[in-house]
């Protein structure tokens, strides 16, 4: 009998050695997971997060003030990681992928975004501002390039090139409504507006030039300080492409997700 008790106690205090260790072992096993489980939950709430600022754009009305502040949004993400290599640091193509880059597409009734130039004079008999109707041979010599210097113009922002007069750029708006290139659309009649080629992301035509610096002024006027010209030309306004895309109504088709980040990485609006 008492071999046997001594056995039960032997048996009892492996077992309970056997169950001691096997808590020791989930225990540490639970401990090393921890973090990565708040890891996780943090890097889901940051997606979560990421995706809100753009599903705010998930609706079935809107002007295209809507659109324009969605463009920005995407552009400052795409910059992060498609600007300016020199100034981007750690962040490169190569530890960024093309997930990482948002495009918003859009669908347009006429697939245009007109834009204009108005030059106004003040009129020698009345002393009042007027409108030129048509081109005068007077601004044959002012260049656009010279009237929009203080707004950063070079000629690349616009169709209205810069090495033409004010008087041709009258006549082009007056007489054929001037639009802007948005290249072709794809085979779904959507127009990639940020530019979906990542190898020329920094396009030099198109809407995303001027997101950098007509977003928030999308007339731009320049007047002239010249008292002795005056007359020939006190103030141009330049209506960007921008601003007609701003008046526009639209709704959001669709929104599209990245399989490998869960980001958001396609947006589609259609004019309506």
């Amino acid at each position: 009998m008492e071999n046997a008790a001594k056995a039960l106690e032997i048996a009892a205090g492996v077992l309970i050695g056997v169950l001691l260790m096997a808590l020791i072992v989930y225990f540490f096993k639970s401990a090393g997971e921890w973090p990565q489980q708040e890891e996780d939950m943090a890097s889901v709430e940051q997606v979560a997060k990421f995706n809100l600022e753009y599903e705010v754009y998930n609706k079935k009305g809107m002007y295209g003030v809507d659109v324009i502040s969605c463009l920005n949004k995407a552009k400052d993400n795409n910059d992060k990681y498609f600007g300016d290599q020199s100034k981007l640091g750690f962040l490169t193509e190569g530890r960024h992928p093309k997930e990482y880059v948002i495009d918003v597409f859009v669908k347009l009734k006429d697939s245009k975004l007109y834009e204009s130039i108005e030059v106004k004079y003040i009129d020698d008999e009345s002393k009042k501002e007027k409108v030129y109707l048509l081109g005068n041979t007077d601004l044959n010599n002012v260049q656009l390039s010279s009237v929009f210097t203080n707004v950063e113009y070079d000629g690349k922002y616009t169709n209205f090139s810069s090495n033409i007069s004010l008087s041709d750029a009258i006549d082009i708006s007056k007489n054929s409504n001037k639009f802007i290139n948005l290249g072709t659309p794809g085979s779904d009649g959507y127009y990639s507006l940020l530019n979906d080629d990542r190898s020329d992301y920094n396009t030099s035509s198109g809407i995303y030039p001027l997101l950098k610096f007509a977003s928030d002024n999308m007339k731009i006027t320049v007047r002239n300080t010249d008292s002795n010209t005056i007359s020939i030309w006190s103030s141009c306004t330049w209506t960007t492409a921008l601003y007609n895309l701003k008046t526009k109504r639209f709704k959001c088709d669709e929104l599209k997700y990245n399989e490998k980040t869960g980001r958001i990485n396609a947006i589609y609006f259609s004019e309506i």
